[in-house]
């Protein structure tokens, strides 16, 4: 795999989860 191609597939990734991870911690300083 090359280094470029890595770094897109992380980028993508990134961007896939932040809104997952942001979502749930938004929820859970509501319940606090």
């Amino acid at each position: 795999m090359s280094n470029g191609l890595y770094l897109a597939y992380s980028a993508l990734a990134a961007m896939a989860l932040a809104p997952i991870f942001y979502g749930s911690y938004e929820s859970i300083s509501r319940l606090k």
